[in-house]
């Protein structure tokens, strides 16, 4: 709905589960109608990025709580989504096999293959194989864009593994991501970052207060990075201000 003030306009949101009717999501926004179009824009992004990480996590709960045995390719990419996202070893052995287990049942399944390769990239940098673990995300993450070259995710885990390795690579990746998915806090982040390393700092400031703004329910990766942007830029009251944050 939306209701107008003078100057002023509010837009409330909702998103209603169509099965049993209840609200599983709303939010208002409150701006000032000096341009509509951009007021429209700034929206759709606010809606698109906080909407897809609640439904994100809400599968990865509905996953925890169901017994091994119902759990379909979906519920062990969730499972093991959780599991990488905790950042230690353990949590990384089981989310590879969560993953294995998602590729096992649905061998066309591009984001368990993207996922897949994810981890085992992960695992490098925990105490892994590396050898091992960098074989199974090369071929993990190229099965992935060969059954999908449109899936924006598989292009967002393919940019955040070669990150590490081939700078070309990652932002080949990284544009394709942006272009089919340009709401997604994640892949804006990723801009901030893959924008610092080649070294345009003003670039990466302004894509990861973006991604903050974008996620403002998760926003610390981007921060943490932005940071980083400001004290190398010598600002240091910038640095400080976003370190409180």
């Amino acid at each position: 709905s939306v209701r107008r003030s003078g100057d002023r306009v509010r837009i409330n949101a909702k998103l209603v589960d169509g099965v049993s009717g209840a609200q599983v999501w709303a939010q208002r926004y409150d701006r000032e109608l000096r341009d509509l179009f951009a007021v429209q824009d700034e929206v759709t992004q606010a809606i698109v990025a906080c909407v897809a990480g609640r439904v994100e996590e809400a599968h990865a709960e509905i996953a925890r709580k169901k017994a091994p045995h119902a759990l379909a390719a979906y519920d062990w990419l969730a499972r093991g989504r959780a599991l990488h996202h905790r950042r230690t070893l353990p949590d990384n052995v089981l989310a590879r096999a969560a993953m294995d287990k998602a590729v096992e049942i649905d061998p066309d399944y591009a984001q368990a293959h993207a996922w897949r390769g994810c981890v085992y990239g992960q695992a490098c940098f925990l105490g892994g194989n590396f050898n091992e673990c960098i074989e199974h995300f090369k071929r993990s993450v190229a099965r992935a864009l060969e059954l999908d070259d449109n899936d924006s995710e598989c292009h967002r885990l393919a940019s955040e593994m070669a990150m590490n390795f081939d700078l070309e690579k990652s932002w080949y990746h990284h544009e394709r991501a942006i272009a089919l998915n340009p709401n997604d806090a994640r892949i804006v982040g990723q801009r901030g970052e893959l924008s610092f390393y080649r070294g345009d700092t003003e670039a990466a400031a302004q894509a990861l207060e973006l991604a903050a703004r974008l996620d403002p329910l998760s926003p610390k990766p981007y921060l943490r990075h932005l940071a980083f942007v400001y004290y190398v830029q010598r600002k240091l009251d910038h640095t400080s201000e976003v370190m409180k944050r």
